[in-house]
């Protein structure tokens, strides 16, 4: 029994691919199965100062569902939840732009990406919000091919963050 929940316990660790921040420690000897990494996604709460989530449709002053709020990538915007027609900006994998999502349980989310996770990565994104105020991210990806193994750093306005983090708008 204990050398399954090892096994599981590794492949959690493997299938998590670039989602979590820090280095996978793979034991000499092992065999690196060629498992496929998640892509790069920004995940981020939004909050008013009174803690409401922006991102709730049933917020006052809720961002769901408006215009105005729109992210900067290489030289194109990105509208909240627009569909993306063309993947010529990232052709190596499912880019969604920018979206939110939620699940039961769990508080809304905006999202950016993915991208891949499978090359160096050193990318600005400027989110415009319809405050008029805007928040830049960088996000700084490396690719090891020797342990198929990605480590990712976030940065808010200069600032490292975790994977999912929270910003809040006055």
């Amino acid at each position: 029994m204990s050398k399954f929940l090892t096994w599981l316990f590794f492949a959690f660790i493997l299938l998590s691919g670039c989602g979590q921040k820090g280095a996978v420690v793979v034991p000499e000897n092992e065999e690196i199965e060629d498992e496929e990494l998640s892509n790069v996604i920004v995940r981020m709460i939004v909050l008013d100062s009174k803690g409401n989530n922006l991102l709730d449709p049933h917020v006052e002053g809720t961002f769901a569902g408006s215009d105005a709020l729109y992210a900067d990538f290489r030289g194109e915007s990105f509208y909240l939840n627009q569909d993306i027609n063309d993947n010529d900006l990232v052709p190596e994998v499912l880019f969604l732009g920018l979206f939110s999502e939620h699940y039961d349980g769990f508080p809304y989310r905006l999202l950016f990406g993915g991208l891949d996770p499978y090359s160096d990565i050193e990318e600005t994104l400027t989110i415009h919000w319809p405050t008029g105020s805007s928040d830049i991210v960088t996000i700084i990806s490396q690719y090891d091919a020797t342990k198929n193994h990605c480590q990712v750093q976030y940065f808010l306005n200069g600032i490292e963050v975790e994977e999912s983090f929270t910003i809040v708008i006055n």
